[in-house]
């Protein structure tokens, strides 16, 4: 019932404009420590941060003013991607240091509700996404 209401939630344009736009403020937001830094080289791919910055900000904008399902596309393949690579590095650096005792990470209650927090807000956000799939003939 509740889920059914929430995704009626998220089929609706208005809606899914604000969420785009609340994207936009929040992506600027977490980058603005970044933003004397936009020529210098990041180390994800050697890109630079005002391309880190500036890509995925425009395909939201145009996300918020268009809402279209081909710029949904890309969205939701470019977040699922980075989900699958954030998932990927976390458990390969899980597995690596279950046998480093070394770098062992200590398996405490706060470490391990952190794993399942982070696996959750993930699933989370690829399901919201997955739901705010623009309706193709709403024109």
């Amino acid at each position: 019932m509740i889920l059914k209401k929430n995704s009626n939630l998220l089929a609706k344009d208005k809606f899914q404009r604000l969420c785009y736009l609340l994207a936009i403020i929040f992506w600027l937001f977490m980058w603005q420590d970044d933003f004397e830094y936009l020529n210098a080289t990041s180390s994800l791919f050697s890109l630079k941060y005002k391309w880190l910055i500036f890509i995925p900000t425009t395909i939201l904008l145009l996300q918020f003013i268009f809402n279209q399902i081909y710029l949904w596309a890309i969205i939701f393949v470019l977040v699922l991607a980075y989900t699958i690579y954030a998932l990927y590095l976390t458990f390969s650096d899980i597995i690596e240091r279950s046998g480093n005792h070394v770098k062992a990470i200590p398996w405490t209650l706060e470490n391990l509700i952190l794993y399942i927090f982070i696996l959750g807000t993930f699933c989370f956000i690829n399901w919201i996404l997955y739901k705010m799939k623009p309706n193709k003939n709403k024109r």
